[in-house]
């Protein structure tokens, strides 16, 4: 026979539970933190809701991989996470900041110092040479000359392709134009990087050989790495990986 108490008990455990929520805060070691997000996108009278309710905790220096399906929200996790989209509801602290309250001209300064971006098609601008691509976004940022040419020469040796550095994208193979925007999400020396599918035009040999570079020098530089991928050997490679599906994390490796 079911509890006379039954509806009673549940609703004050639940608004206990939204209660401490809303009093959590990130810790120290919590360079990517996320509670109750919602994102609903509106087109006309039509709504979709790509993500209900997500919490999220990614510590200092984690590879992690976020994995699901097309369609499942785990771009539009990353987009937030990179201060490219705000959430319709919720909190999310990335290096500490409460991105949620910045104007878009703070968002833009923010994701220069502080982000990197890695995506699947490479985004390479195709007149500039493997160099001067990684060169442009330290440009932009405002670096000293000297400080970009020592930076553009420690990184073209670390993705080795100083011996590539004057070929322009259309004369490099797609592993080699992956590494060139490595090298380029890492040029401001950013504490985030964030990759969207890095692996998704690549063959998968090619894939492993890329993601192992990127598994070295995002520990040897102590960067904090996000990975969105479908391909369960990229979330093997990270240090953990987050399962979504329809909106949700439904589970944790």
């Amino acid at each position: 026979m079911s509890s006379p108490f039954k509806d009673l008990v549940l609703p004050t455990m639940q608004k206990k539970s939204k209660e401490s929520k809303k009093k959590e805060r990130p810790g120290p070691d919590d360079i990517i933190w996320a509670r109750e997000l919602i994102k609903v996108y509106s087109t006309g009278s039509l709504e979709v809701t790509a993500l209900r309710g997500v919490d999220v905790t990614i510590k200092k220096g984690e590879i992690v991989a976020i994995v699901g399906p097309s369609g499942c929200g785990k771009t539009t996790l990353l987009n937030i996470f990179g201060a490219l989209d705000r959430p319709t509801a919720g909190r999310v602290y990335v290096d500490g900041k409460d991105i949620r309250n910045l104007t878009d001209k703070e968002l833009s300064e923010f994701r220069r110092k502080k982000i990197g971006f890695i995506f699947q098609n490479f985004n390479l601008i195709n007149t500039l040479t493997a160099r001067e691509n990684i060169e442009l976004p330290m440009s932009i940022n405002g670096l000293k000359s000297s400080i970009i040419k020592e930076r553009t020469d420690d990184l073209l040796k670390a993705i080795g392709l100083q011996d590539r550095q004057d070929h322009r994208p259309d004369q490099l193979s797609g592993g080699e134009q992956q590494r060139v925007a490595f090298a380029v999400a890492l040029g401001n020396d950013p504490e985030i990087i964030l990759a969207d599918e890095p692996t998704g035009e690549l063959d998968s040999d090619t894939g492993k050989d890329i993601m192992n570079i990127f598994r070295e020098l995002s520990k040897q530089m102590g960067k904090t790495e996000v990975i969105v991928t479908h391909d369960a050997r990229v979330a093997d490679m990270a240090d953990r990986s987050l399962k979504i599906l329809d909106g949700n994390i439904v589970s944790e490796d």
